[in-house]
Protein backbone atom coordinates (compact mmCIF):
# COMPACT_ATOMS: atom_id res chain seq x y z
CA UNK A 1 0.00 0.00 0.00
CA UNK A 2 1.52 3.53 -0.76
CA UNK A 3 1.50 5.07 1.97
CA UNK A 4 2.23 9.38 2.78
CA UNK A 5 5.47 9.72 4.01
CA UNK A 6 5.31 11.32 7.41
CA UNK A 7 7.46 14.61 6.97
CA UNK A 8 4.29 14.97 4.89
CA UNK A 9 1.75 14.72 7.87
CA UNK A 10 1.90 17.88 9.73
CA UNK A 11 1.32 20.53 7.17
CA UNK A 12 -1.47 18.51 5.85
CA UNK A 13 -2.91 18.22 9.28
CA UNK A 14 -3.07 21.63 9.15
CA UNK A 15 -3.58 22.02 5.84
CA UNK A 16 -7.33 20.21 6.21
CA UNK A 17 -7.70 21.63 9.46
CA UNK A 18 -7.76 25.32 8.09
CA UNK A 19 -10.21 24.29 5.42
CA UNK A 20 -12.67 24.09 7.77
CA UNK A 21 -11.86 26.53 10.44
CA UNK A 22 -8.96 25.18 12.25
CA UNK A 23 -8.00 24.62 15.64
CA UNK A 24 -5.80 27.88 16.59
CA UNK A 25 -2.40 27.86 17.04
CA UNK A 26 -0.36 25.08 17.26
CA UNK A 27 3.61 25.36 19.35
CA UNK A 28 7.16 25.45 18.33
CA UNK A 29 8.90 27.57 21.28
CA UNK A 30 12.42 26.00 21.25
CA UNK A 31 12.84 26.44 17.43
CA UNK A 32 11.05 30.23 17.35
CA UNK A 33 13.15 31.46 20.45
CA UNK A 34 16.39 30.69 18.26
CA UNK A 35 14.64 33.07 15.46
CA UNK A 36 13.61 35.41 17.61
CA UNK A 37 16.92 36.18 18.83
CA UNK A 38 18.29 36.13 15.39
CA UNK A 39 15.54 37.89 13.19
CA UNK A 40 15.79 40.81 16.32
CA UNK A 41 19.84 40.67 15.92
CA UNK A 42 19.14 41.25 12.11
CA UNK A 43 16.30 44.05 12.81
CA UNK A 44 18.97 45.86 15.13
CA UNK A 45 21.97 45.48 12.89
CA UNK A 46 20.91 46.04 9.05
CA UNK A 47 17.55 48.46 9.60
CA UNK A 48 14.95 45.58 8.71
CA UNK A 49 12.73 47.16 10.88
CA UNK A 50 10.84 49.12 8.09
CA UNK A 51 7.42 50.33 8.00
CA UNK A 52 7.39 53.84 9.47
CA UNK A 53 3.75 53.64 10.31
CA UNK A 54 2.79 52.20 6.78
CA UNK A 55 1.24 49.61 8.23
CA UNK A 56 0.73 48.21 11.85
CA UNK A 57 -0.66 45.04 13.41
CA UNK A 58 0.19 43.67 17.05
CA UNK A 59 1.29 39.93 18.37
CA UNK A 60 -1.92 39.69 21.02
CA UNK A 61 -4.43 37.17 19.89
CA UNK A 62 -7.45 38.60 20.80
CA UNK A 63 -9.21 35.64 19.91
CA UNK A 64 -6.51 33.50 20.58
CA UNK A 65 -6.44 29.51 21.43
CA UNK A 66 -10.29 30.08 22.53
CA UNK A 67 -11.00 31.56 19.08
CA UNK A 68 -13.75 29.53 16.90
CA UNK A 69 -12.32 26.91 16.05
CA UNK A 70 -14.95 23.83 14.80
CA UNK A 71 -12.85 21.28 13.21
CA UNK A 72 -9.56 19.03 14.19
CA UNK A 73 -8.82 17.28 10.96
CA UNK A 74 -6.60 15.23 8.79
CA UNK A 75 -4.36 16.99 6.21
CA UNK A 76 -3.70 15.66 3.49
CA UNK A 77 -1.92 18.88 1.16
CA UNK A 78 -2.58 18.33 -2.80
CA UNK A 79 0.57 20.27 -3.87
CA UNK A 80 2.73 18.90 -5.99
CA UNK A 81 5.18 16.91 -3.39
CA UNK A 82 1.84 14.80 -2.08
CA UNK A 83 2.02 13.45 -5.55
CA UNK A 84 1.82 9.57 -5.30
CA UNK A 85 0.86 9.76 -1.66
CA UNK A 86 -2.00 8.15 -0.39
CA UNK A 87 -3.05 10.20 1.73
CA UNK A 88 -3.51 41.54 16.86
CA UNK A 89 -5.53 45.68 19.56
CA UNK A 90 -3.41 47.21 17.56
CA UNK A 91 -1.18 50.19 19.08
CA UNK A 92 -2.42 53.82 18.19
CA UNK A 93 -0.19 55.85 15.83
CA UNK A 94 0.00 59.47 16.07
CA UNK A 95 0.45 59.41 12.27
CA UNK A 96 -2.76 57.36 11.44
CA UNK A 97 -6.02 59.61 12.65
CA UNK A 98 -8.06 56.15 12.80
CA UNK A 99 -11.81 56.31 14.74
CA UNK A 100 -13.70 53.78 16.37
CA UNK A 101 -14.03 50.61 14.64
CA UNK A 102 -17.68 49.12 14.60
CA UNK A 103 -17.80 45.56 16.39
CA UNK A 104 -18.29 42.63 14.16
CA UNK A 105 -17.80 39.04 14.35
CA UNK A 106 -14.26 37.30 14.08
CA UNK A 107 -13.55 37.23 10.60
CA UNK A 108 -16.11 40.37 9.48
CA UNK A 109 -14.69 43.57 7.43
CA UNK A 110 -14.90 46.50 9.20
CA UNK A 111 -14.08 50.41 8.06
CA UNK A 112 -12.23 53.05 9.77
CA UNK A 113 -14.59 56.24 10.71
CA UNK A 114 -12.55 58.75 8.72
CA UNK A 115 -12.16 61.91 10.68
CA UNK A 116 -12.04 63.80 7.56
CA UNK A 117 -14.80 61.70 5.74
CA UNK A 118 -16.99 59.68 8.00
CA UNK A 119 -19.32 58.89 5.38
CA UNK A 120 -17.21 57.28 3.00
CA UNK A 121 -18.57 54.61 1.39
CA UNK A 122 -16.13 51.48 0.88
CA UNK A 123 -18.04 50.20 -2.53
CA UNK A 124 -17.69 53.43 -3.92
CA UNK A 125 -14.82 54.74 -3.16
CA UNK A 126 -11.16 55.03 -4.68
CA UNK A 127 -8.48 52.55 -3.05
CA UNK A 128 -6.25 55.47 -1.26
CA UNK A 129 -9.82 56.67 0.32
CA UNK A 130 -10.17 53.43 2.39
CA UNK A 131 -6.77 53.93 3.90
CA UNK A 132 -6.03 54.37 6.90
CA UNK A 133 -7.88 50.96 7.73
CA UNK A 134 -8.32 48.85 10.63
CA UNK A 135 -9.80 45.16 9.87
CA UNK A 136 -10.33 42.30 12.05
CA UNK A 137 -8.96 38.74 11.15
CA UNK A 138 -10.69 35.64 11.62
CA UNK A 139 -9.29 34.85 14.89
CA UNK A 140 -10.88 38.37 15.60
CA UNK A 141 -7.36 40.50 16.09
CA UNK A 142 -7.12 43.90 14.74
CA UNK A 143 -4.97 44.35 11.40
CA UNK A 144 -4.21 47.98 10.45
CA UNK A 145 -2.80 49.16 6.94
CA UNK A 146 -2.16 52.94 5.97
CA UNK A 147 -1.81 52.34 2.70
CA UNK A 148 -2.62 49.62 0.11
CA UNK A 149 -0.17 46.97 0.15
CA UNK A 150 1.70 46.79 -2.87
CA UNK A 151 4.58 43.88 -1.48
CA UNK A 152 1.91 40.61 -0.54
CA UNK A 153 3.55 37.34 0.49
CA UNK A 154 1.01 34.95 0.18
CA UNK A 155 1.26 31.60 2.88
CA UNK A 156 -1.87 29.75 2.00
CA UNK A 157 -2.54 28.67 -1.35
CA UNK A 158 -6.43 29.42 -1.11
CA UNK A 159 -5.36 33.57 -0.25
CA UNK A 160 -2.92 33.27 -3.59
CA UNK A 161 -5.88 31.95 -5.26
CA UNK A 162 -7.79 34.78 -4.09
CA UNK A 163 -5.61 37.09 -4.65
CA UNK A 164 -4.81 36.46 -8.48
CA UNK A 165 -9.02 35.83 -9.28
CA UNK A 166 -9.34 39.37 -7.67
CA UNK A 167 -6.61 40.23 -10.68
CA UNK A 168 -3.77 41.73 -8.24
CA UNK A 169 -1.45 38.37 -8.63
CA UNK A 170 1.17 41.02 -9.59
CA UNK A 171 1.28 42.29 -6.00
CA UNK A 172 2.49 38.84 -4.45
CA UNK A 173 6.31 39.03 -4.20
CA UNK A 174 6.10 35.41 -2.18
CA UNK A 175 4.19 32.35 -1.66
CA UNK A 176 4.61 29.01 -0.24
CA UNK A 177 5.90 25.53 -2.25
CA UNK A 178 2.18 24.00 -2.19
CA UNK A 179 0.79 28.10 -3.79
CA UNK A 180 0.71 26.27 -7.07
CA UNK A 181 -2.29 27.69 -9.07
CA UNK A 182 -2.24 29.50 -11.44
CA UNK A 183 0.63 28.44 -13.19
CA UNK A 184 2.42 32.37 -12.77
CA UNK A 185 2.20 31.76 -9.43
CA UNK A 186 4.83 29.10 -9.53
CA UNK A 187 7.17 31.80 -10.92
CA UNK A 188 6.86 34.11 -8.00
CA UNK A 189 9.96 32.85 -5.29
CA UNK A 190 8.98 30.42 -2.65
CA UNK A 191 8.81 30.96 1.51
CA UNK A 192 8.97 27.29 1.82
CA UNK A 193 6.24 25.46 3.31
CA UNK A 194 2.84 25.79 5.09
CA UNK A 195 4.56 25.19 8.77
CA UNK A 196 7.83 26.39 8.24
CA UNK A 197 7.91 29.48 5.59
CA UNK A 198 11.41 30.95 5.78
CA UNK A 199 11.08 33.91 7.74
CA UNK A 200 14.01 35.69 7.18
CA UNK A 201 13.16 35.42 3.32
CA UNK A 202 9.77 36.91 4.16
CA UNK A 203 11.31 39.86 6.07
CA UNK A 204 13.23 40.30 2.76
CA UNK A 205 11.02 40.71 0.64
CA UNK A 206 9.86 43.50 3.01
CA UNK A 207 5.99 42.75 2.17
CA UNK A 208 3.24 45.20 3.34
CA UNK A 209 0.84 42.51 4.10
CA UNK A 210 1.24 38.61 5.18
CA UNK A 211 -1.78 36.66 4.09
CA UNK A 212 -2.16 33.09 5.99
CA UNK A 213 -4.56 30.74 7.11
CA UNK A 214 -4.61 28.58 10.40
CA UNK A 215 -1.52 26.58 9.51
CA UNK A 216 0.79 29.87 10.21
CA UNK A 217 2.11 29.57 13.65
CA UNK A 218 1.55 31.96 16.21
CA UNK A 219 5.09 32.76 16.77
CA UNK A 220 5.64 33.46 13.16
CA UNK A 221 2.72 36.07 13.43
CA UNK A 222 4.11 37.52 16.36
CA UNK A 223 7.87 37.71 14.73
CA UNK A 224 6.77 39.08 11.20
CA UNK A 225 4.68 41.83 13.36
CA UNK A 226 7.21 42.81 15.68
CA UNK A 227 9.20 43.96 12.84
CA UNK A 228 6.32 46.14 11.21
CA UNK A 229 4.38 43.35 9.09
CA UNK A 230 0.56 43.29 9.27
CA UNK A 231 -0.40 39.67 9.11
CA UNK A 232 -4.57 38.94 8.30
CA UNK A 233 -5.30 35.64 8.96
CA UNK A 234 -8.46 34.38 6.90
CA UNK A 235 -10.64 31.25 7.38
CA UNK A 236 -13.58 30.12 5.94
CA UNK A 237 -15.57 28.13 8.30
CA UNK A 238 -18.19 26.00 8.06
CA UNK A 239 -21.10 28.18 6.52
CA UNK A 240 -20.34 28.43 2.89
CA UNK A 241 -20.85 31.86 3.08
CA UNK A 242 -17.45 32.68 5.12
CA UNK A 243 -15.67 31.74 1.47
CA UNK A 244 -17.42 34.92 -0.09
CA UNK A 245 -16.73 36.67 3.22
CA UNK A 246 -13.63 35.49 2.91
CA UNK A 247 -12.80 36.84 -0.49
CA UNK A 248 -14.21 40.49 0.45
CA UNK A 249 -12.15 40.74 2.82
CA UNK A 250 -8.82 40.45 1.17
CA UNK A 251 -10.60 42.46 -1.58
CA UNK A 252 -11.40 45.21 0.99
CA UNK A 253 -7.50 44.93 2.41
CA UNK A 254 -6.00 44.93 -0.96
CA UNK A 255 -8.06 48.26 -1.81
CA UNK A 256 -10.75 47.06 -4.07
CA UNK A 257 -14.06 46.30 -2.08
CA UNK A 258 -16.12 47.03 -4.64
CA UNK A 259 -14.23 44.77 -7.57
CA UNK A 260 -14.47 42.08 -4.83
CA UNK A 261 -18.31 42.66 -4.44
CA UNK A 262 -18.59 42.16 -8.14
CA UNK A 263 -16.48 38.80 -8.29
CA UNK A 264 -18.58 37.62 -5.60
CA UNK A 265 -21.15 37.93 -7.18
CA UNK A 266 -20.16 36.60 -10.52
CA UNK A 267 -19.42 33.78 -8.41
CA UNK A 268 -22.57 33.30 -6.50
CA UNK A 269 -24.46 32.95 -9.48
CA UNK A 270 -22.18 30.49 -11.60
CA UNK A 271 -22.80 28.21 -8.32
CA UNK A 272 -26.49 28.97 -8.17
CA UNK A 273 -27.14 28.00 -11.89
CA UNK A 274 -25.10 25.09 -11.78
CA UNK A 275 -27.38 24.15 -8.22
CA UNK A 276 -30.41 24.20 -10.15
CA UNK A 277 -29.57 22.59 -12.82
CA UNK A 278 -28.81 19.01 -9.97
CA UNK A 279 -32.07 20.02 -7.88
CA UNK A 280 -34.02 19.05 -10.45
CA UNK A 281 -32.26 15.70 -10.71
CA UNK A 282 -34.85 12.93 -8.74
CA UNK A 283 -31.25 9.78 -8.61
CA UNK A 284 -29.00 11.02 -6.46
CA UNK A 285 -26.46 8.83 -5.72
CA UNK A 286 -24.81 8.37 -2.50
CA UNK A 287 -20.87 9.65 -2.89
CA UNK A 288 -18.16 8.95 -0.30
CA UNK A 289 -15.12 11.50 -0.68
CA UNK A 290 -11.90 9.44 0.21
CA UNK A 291 -9.04 11.40 1.95
CA UNK A 292 -7.50 8.68 3.37
CA UNK A 293 -8.04 5.18 3.98
CA UNK A 294 -5.98 1.92 5.40
CA UNK A 295 -3.16 2.60 8.03
CA UNK A 296 -3.73 6.57 7.32
CA UNK A 297 -7.21 6.15 8.86
CA UNK A 298 -10.50 6.22 7.55
CA UNK A 299 -11.02 10.34 6.81
CA UNK A 300 -14.07 11.65 4.70
CA UNK A 301 -15.73 15.52 4.01
CA UNK A 302 -18.45 15.29 7.36
CA UNK A 303 -21.93 17.03 7.30
CA UNK A 304 -20.19 20.18 8.43
CA UNK A 305 -17.77 20.68 5.65
CA UNK A 306 -17.37 23.11 2.15
CA UNK A 307 -17.04 19.88 0.77
CA UNK A 308 -19.99 17.84 2.16
CA UNK A 309 -21.59 21.17 0.55
CA UNK A 310 -19.96 21.00 -2.72
CA UNK A 311 -21.28 17.62 -3.48
CA UNK A 312 -24.90 18.17 -2.45
CA UNK A 313 -24.82 21.31 -4.84
CA UNK A 314 -23.25 19.18 -7.41
CA UNK A 315 -26.34 16.39 -6.83
CA UNK A 316 -25.16 13.81 -4.59
CA UNK A 317 -26.14 12.39 -1.10
CA UNK A 318 -23.20 12.54 0.84
CA UNK A 319 -22.04 9.59 2.56
CA UNK A 320 -19.99 11.69 5.64
CA UNK A 321 -23.19 13.58 6.34
CA UNK A 322 -23.40 10.72 9.61
CA UNK A 323 -20.39 12.28 11.07
CA UNK A 324 -18.57 15.87 11.49
CA UNK A 325 -15.55 16.96 10.97
CA UNK A 326 -13.46 14.45 9.25
CA UNK A 327 -12.60 11.40 10.91
CA UNK A 328 -14.29 8.44 9.93
CA UNK A 329 -14.41 4.26 10.19
CA UNK A 330 -14.01 1.57 7.86
CA UNK A 331 -16.62 -0.47 10.23
CA UNK A 332 -18.76 2.98 9.07
CA UNK A 333 -17.87 2.92 5.43
CA UNK A 334 -18.59 -0.51 5.03
CA UNK A 335 -22.39 -0.36 6.71
CA UNK A 336 -22.99 2.74 4.70
CA UNK A 337 -21.25 0.96 1.14
CA UNK A 338 -21.59 4.09 -0.97
CA UNK A 339 -22.87 4.00 -4.49
CA UNK A 340 -19.87 5.56 -5.77
CA UNK A 341 -16.11 6.63 -4.24
CA UNK A 342 -14.16 9.74 -5.02
CA UNK A 343 -10.56 9.83 -4.76
CA UNK A 344 -7.37 12.23 -5.64
CA UNK A 345 -5.80 11.26 -8.88
CA UNK A 346 -2.27 9.39 -8.84
CA UNK A 347 -0.91 6.99 -5.79
CA UNK A 348 -2.88 4.36 -8.35
CA UNK A 349 -5.87 4.33 -5.36
CA UNK A 350 -8.29 2.21 -7.46
CA UNK A 351 -6.16 -0.50 -7.75
CA UNK A 352 -5.39 -0.33 -4.12
CA UNK A 353 -8.29 -0.51 -3.02
CA UNK A 354 -9.89 -3.66 -5.10
CA UNK A 355 -6.44 -5.34 -3.23
CA UNK A 356 -6.99 -4.52 0.48
CA UNK A 357 -9.74 -5.88 3.02
CA UNK A 358 -12.50 -5.18 3.67
CA UNK A 359 -12.15 -2.15 1.11
CA UNK A 360 -12.32 -4.09 -1.46
CA UNK A 361 -15.76 -5.53 -0.55
CA UNK A 362 -17.39 -2.54 -1.38
CA UNK A 363 -20.02 -2.12 -3.87
CA UNK A 364 -18.46 0.74 -5.52
CA UNK A 365 -15.19 -1.04 -5.77
CA UNK A 366 -16.13 -4.12 -7.21
CA UNK A 367 -18.40 -2.27 -9.84
CA UNK A 368 -15.37 -0.26 -10.68
CA UNK A 369 -17.32 3.16 -9.58
CA UNK A 370 -13.70 4.53 -8.23
CA UNK A 371 -13.43 7.94 -9.36
CA UNK A 372 -10.06 9.60 -9.49
CA UNK A 373 -10.76 13.48 -9.50
CA UNK A 374 -8.49 16.71 -9.32
CA UNK A 375 -8.94 17.65 -6.10
CA UNK A 376 -7.14 21.02 -5.72
CA UNK A 377 -10.70 22.78 -7.01
CA UNK A 378 -12.78 21.15 -4.77
CA UNK A 379 -10.06 20.74 -1.68
CA UNK A 380 -9.18 25.06 -1.27
CA UNK A 381 -11.75 27.21 -0.20
CA UNK A 382 -11.45 30.04 -2.69
CA UNK A 383 -12.95 31.05 -5.87
CA UNK A 384 -12.08 27.78 -7.73
CA UNK A 385 -14.93 26.69 -6.32
CA UNK A 386 -17.24 26.88 -9.15
CA UNK A 387 -15.03 25.11 -11.31
CA UNK A 388 -15.33 22.27 -8.51
CA UNK A 389 -18.41 22.76 -8.37
CA UNK A 390 -18.85 21.76 -11.87
CA UNK A 391 -16.46 18.96 -12.17
CA UNK A 392 -18.38 17.30 -9.06
CA UNK A 393 -21.16 17.85 -11.35
CA UNK A 394 -19.95 16.02 -14.27
CA UNK A 395 -18.53 13.22 -11.90
CA UNK A 396 -21.51 12.50 -10.37
CA UNK A 397 -24.32 13.12 -13.29
CA UNK A 398 -22.29 12.37 -16.55
CA UNK A 399 -24.78 12.97 -18.31
CA UNK A 400 -25.85 16.85 -17.21
CA UNK A 401 -25.45 19.74 -19.71
CA UNK A 402 -24.01 22.14 -17.00
CA UNK A 403 -24.56 26.07 -18.06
Amino acid sequence: MDLRENRHSREKLDHYSSLCGGRGWSLRKGWYAGWAFLLLFLTLSTGLLFGGGKAEGEGKLEGGDEAQSPILAPIIERGQEAKGKNHRDSSESSAIPIGPIEKSKPGEVQLPLHKENPGVDRGSALPQALFPLEVRDSYNRRVRLSTPPRRVVSCAPNMTEIVFYLGEGKRIVGRTDWCNWPEEAQRIPSVGGLQDPNIERIVQLKPDLVLASSHFQKETVELLESVGIPVYVGLAGREYEEVYRLIRSVGLLLGIPEKADEKVKDMQDQMERIRKKTEAIPNKPRVYYMISFGDEGDYTAGSDTHIAQLIRWAGGRNVGDVIRGWRFSVEGLVKEDPDMILVRQGGGIPLQLKNLSPYKELRAVREGKVYEIDIDSIDRMGPRNVEGLRYLSKVIHPELTLP
